[in-house]
């Protein structure tokens, strides 16, 4: 009976010190979890920053991209007509 007791004891032993290791594991995964939570909303913090100073430069992208469409038709129109012109009076 004795040594019944004392292998039931041995087991409760290795259990407490099994729940000591998950506590100090969950101890360790909490903190872990609180810096990430952290980092990700001074990352979110910074991609909004961006979004918000990169909308100038969108704007001016497209004035340009618009800009260089109006001379590209502007220039095909300018070589149609003076293609028509050489054709005309060769």
């Amino acid at each position: 009976m004795k040594d019944q007791l004392d292998k039931i004891e041995a087991k409760v032993e290795k259990i407490e010190d099994s729940i000591s290791n998950i506590d100090i594991t969950l101890a360790k995964q909490a903190k872990d979890l609180e810096h990430h939570i952290y980092r990700t909303s001074l990352a979110e913090e910074n991609i909004e920053l961006l979004r918000t100073e990169l909308q100038p430069v969108k704007k001016h992208v497209a004035l340009v991209d618009a800009g260089l469409k109006l001379v590209g038709a502007l220039a095909s129109a300018t070589a149609f007509v003076l293609g028509v012109i050489k054709i005309l009076f060769g």
